[in-house]
């Protein structure tokens, strides 16, 4: 098995994926129902998580707030529907060459309740930051995810042995629409790993303009990864030294604009989160 492993990286680096995972089916046995992936395929012994950055470049547009079109295609549709998907058939088709099933899952309506928040953790790839969302050592929330369910049992990878998430706080403090409650915090439990999250009201996440909304994923949680929040999460990371993936200039250049549900207009921030006045 270990050779097929090999053969699955190395496919996916000619394939380029940015983060693959291994997680045998036991990492699994706290999930129930449809959010355990092999509800889907309940001969399936490894799940497999393939991720491709979503990149800075095409949040530049939605932070300066001059052209939010071009990230619902480079950092969405397009990455999701057509890149990312290449690369995950890509690696079903070097698990069927070698005889065997493998199963492509996709986030959203093809498979709802999976959780793939869970299985990114379970694969060794990633955390769940203060902010609900799925973090990882390189990029931060920058990625997506597709999942391969397959019937070849691999070996799981081990777990993520650092942190992300800093829990400073400014994904809570700084939503425009106060959709995070720190104070109403949980704590989740994932293959003995615990990670602190924030109260989250979604619906109130489903309303915020501050940057491209997109499809619900498994789960039916917006996508907030262009939302202020998240920016200004991207943001922190990279000043601090708290991801791989790091860049020469600032994502956040000026001061940030920033919108009410109702689309009316709030103070900009600046760098430290300090609201400029006009």
């Amino acid at each position: 098995m270990e050779q097929l492993k090999q053969a699955i990286l190395k496919q996916a680096g000619e394939s380029w994926v940015d983060l693959i995972g291994f997680a045998a089916r036991d990492r699994f046995d706290a999930l129930e129902g449809a959010a355990n992936p092999f509800s889907l395929f309940p001969e399936g012994k490894t799940v497999i998580m393939v991720g491709r950055r979503i990149t800075r470049g095409a949040l530049r547009g939605v932070e300066e707030g001059t052209n939010l079109a071009d990230y619902s295609m480079f950092g969405q549709s397009w990455l999701n529907d057509t890149f990312l998907s290449q690369s995950t058939f890509d690696l079903v088709h070097c698990l069927e060459r070698a005889g065997w099933d493998a199963m492509p899952v996709v986030p959203g309506k093809p498979s709802p309740g999976v959780d793939f928040a869970y299985a990114a953790v379970a694969c060794g790839l990633a955390e769940i930051g203060l902010d609900g969302q799925v973090l990882t050592p390189r990029f931060g929330p920058r990625q997506r995810w597709h999942m391969i369910l397959t019937d070849a049992p691999l070996a799981s990878d081990p777990l993520l042995d650092r942190t992300v998430c800093d829990q400073c706080g400014q994904c809570v403090d700084l939503c425009p629409l106060g959709a995070l409650d720190r104070q109403s915090s949980t704590t989740r439990l994932i293959c003995g790993k615990t990670f602190t999250v924030a109260a989250i009201n979604h619906e109130l996440c489903k309303k915020c303009p501050n940057g491209v909304l997109g499809p619900a994923d498994s789960l039916g949680q917006p996508d907030r990864t262009a939302m202020f929040c998240s920016r200004t999460c991207i943001e922190h990371l990279n000043e601090q030294g708290l991801v791989e993936n790091r860049f020469k200039q600032p994502l956040r250049k000026r001061p940030a604009w920033r919108q009410d549900a109702d689309g009316r207009p709030l103070p900009a921030l600046d760098g430290a989160g300090k609201p400029v006045q006009d």
